[in-house]
């Protein structure tokens, strides 16, 4: 079950996540792993999570409460942050013990949580993308309109008939089209009721949108889900 953000706080739990990450490039630390790398901007190869007080704790004055982890793929959340790279075994060792050592206190996590967590912002984040291509003109919408689109990125709801299209088969095995999302979803990050196919036309959206779905489904299949 996925923990929500602490009371108080306006918008959903990912609401920061939507928007571009505009913070500098610079080096940081796993605390997983603790391997020092650059993160490049915009890049997922580190991703932040943001130490904050828990739901259940918002009400506790101790100050000895236990601090809780939120994604935070802006990367521009206030508090205490930390970074882990999206993996099986940097999450497992930033649940165990890096996280409480980054934040010189106790931290609630679990390796499973964190994946779900990073596997929804994810997934948000690249419904939240499409809909800003829609919206700036810079996306094809349907079957017809793709067809006649210069597509940097192709994304095909997973409940869509044109999975079993043949052209549609051979531009996902050439990285030219994803599986993503369902008709319904789709619909609702470009404002209609629908969507089965939606061509991104930017090529720095179709590389944000591309990497969060891989976010998503990384996280998705460290949960084995």
């Amino acid at each position: 079950m996925s923990t929500s953000h602490p009371a108080g706080r306006k918008g959903s739990r990912h609401a920061r996540n939507a928007g571009p990450d505009r913070s500098p490039e610079h080096a940081r630390t796993c605390v997983g792993c603790g391997v020092r790398a650059e993160r490049p901007k915009g890049s997922f190869e580190l991703v932040r999570f943001a130490l904050l007080p828990g739901a259940a704790s918002s009400a506790d004055s101790s100050s000895t409460a236990p601090l809780v982890p939120y994604v935070d793929l802006a990367g521009s959340s206030f508090g205490r942050g930390a970074w882990v790279h999206p993996t099986r075994r940097c999450l497992e060792d930033a649940a165990r013990r890096g996280f409480a050592r980054s934040a010189r206190g106790e931290v609630a996590a679990s390796a499973e949580r964190l994946a779900l967590e990073l596997s929804e912002a994810a997934e948000q984040r690249a419904h939240a993308l499409v809909g800003v291509a829609v919206r700036s003109r810079k996306a094809a919408v349907g079957t017809t309109a793709v067809e006649e689109a210069d597509s940097r990125l192709t994304l095909v709801a997973v409940d869509a008939a044109a999975q079993r299209e043949v052209d549609v088969v051979k531009e996902m095995a050439s990285g030219k089209a994803l599986a993503f999302g369902t008709k319904r979803s789709l619909g609702d990050a470009c404002g209609r009721d629908v969507v089965g196919v939606v061509a991104i036309t930017d090529a720095s959206l179709a590389t944000a949108v591309r990497d969060a779905v891989a976010l998503s489904l990384a996280a998705a299949a460290i949960r084995g889900l």
